[in-house]
């Protein structure tokens, strides 16, 4: 971090980097371990990929799902702000 405030330019040009917009998609592999190349073979990879792990729901009111709860229920919690700032104090700010 001292650096940073060393080399602003350096920290600027880092920031700039990272944030970079990097454009297209890398070639693919397709089920056979073909390379594929070109963009419409890629979009055509990709939605074939997508479209296997979706499904048309059915239409019609959502299904209620069963719910039987198993176990104890808590009612009450009791806590003070001393101990919430303690806790909040510990978290990791990243």
């Amino acid at each position: 971090m001292e650096n940073f405030k060393q080399n602003p330019k350096g920290f600027w040009g880092y920031i700039r980097d990272q944030t970079r917009v990097r454009k297209g998609v890398h070639d693919l592999k397709n089920e056979p371990g073909e390379t594929v190349t070109t963009n419409q073979d890629k979009a055509n990879l990709l939605n074939s990929s997508f479209a296997s792990v979706f499904v048309t729901e059915p239409d019609g009111p959502t299904p209620q799902l069963d719910f039987n709860f198993q176990g104890t229920k808590v009612t009450t919690i009791v806590t003070d702000n001393s101990t919430v700032k303690k806790q909040l104090d510990s978290l990791n700010e990243n």
